[in-house]
């Protein structure tokens, strides 16, 4: 029997945690758009990493995992004790406390992974804000603008699309990213704990921005055994011991397993 991931709920998750993960973002950079009409901007760029805040960004990959994670982990381990002739209903207040308990483990999971990628997205926050204040000046150089003027044309350019569709790209990029690991990492983990015996498919995903030839011949390999590597480290999609960014990022796929 094949287990299926749930594809379409997986699009609505990274829909709606690309909306959460730009509020995110907006948040970690506030203060520095505050700053933005009352310094100098070459003094802003000195001060940009120190005033950005990791917390949003942080607890929003965390809240990610939990509740992407959970939802996915809860499912496989619910269908999975079905084949292995478990209870195949539960009342609803048991089902609301096994799922609570993916939940958390996916919260415990994901604590220090997500403080090491905050560590990435701020970095790139701050690469894109820097870009913003050397365009500025070179704006202002080339208006022949005085300081007043150079305040205030740095902020409108940090306030408006600027930074936003620079901000939107990567939370774009993160949502795909954060939820397909999130739940291929949960229900892998259902499928292992489960011990039964099962092969797994990578499922390939094709589009114009997460498109992989390596991916797509993944895809038509067939069923392959649990511990096969498709690459270093990769055994399933996102698989979080994979260390090669290229694999993972922007990665669309997903995976499935026929479990005798």
């Amino acid at each position: 029997m094949r287990i299926e991931v749930n594809d379409i709920l997986r699009k609505r998750y990274v829909r709606a945690w690309e909306l959460r993960t730009r509020r995110a973002l907006a948040m970690a950079s506030q203060e520095i758009v505050a700053r933005a009409g009352d310094t100098d901007p070459e003094r802003l760029k000195l001060v940009v990493r120190t005033h950005l805040k990791s917390e949003p960004i942080h607890r929003n990959l965390v809240d990610l995992w939990t509740k992407v994670g959970g939802k996915y982990g809860y499912d496989t381990e619910k269908r999975l004790s079905q084949l292995k002739g478990g209870t195949v209903s539960m009342e609803r207040k048991q089902e609301d406390e096994q799922l609570s308990l993916w939940e958390e483990r996916m919260k415990r999971y994901s604590a220090e992974r997500s403080l090491k990628f905050t560590g990435t997205i701020l970095t790139a926050e701050e690469e894109a804000i820097n870009s913003i204040i050397d365009q500025t000046i070179q704006q202002s150089l080339d208006q022949g603008l005085g300081i007043v003027k150079t305040r205030a044309l740095l902020r409108n350019n940090l306030e408006g699309d600027m930074l936003r569709s620079i901000e939107k790209w990567q939370a774009q990029r993160i949502a795909m990213t954060e939820v397909g690991a999130a739940s291929n990492s949960a229900s892998w983990q259902a499928m292992v704990d489960s011990g039964l015996k099962a092969k797994k498919n990578w499922v390939f995903i094709p589009g114009l921005k997460t498109y992989r030839e390596n991916h797509a011949e993944f895809g038509s390999m067939g069923p392959q055994e649990k511990d096969y590597e498709y690459a270093p480290g990769l055994k399933f999609p996102h698989d979080p011991d994979c260390n090669d960014p290229g694999e993972t990022i922007n990665c669309y796929c997903g995976v499935n397993y026929d479990v005798d």
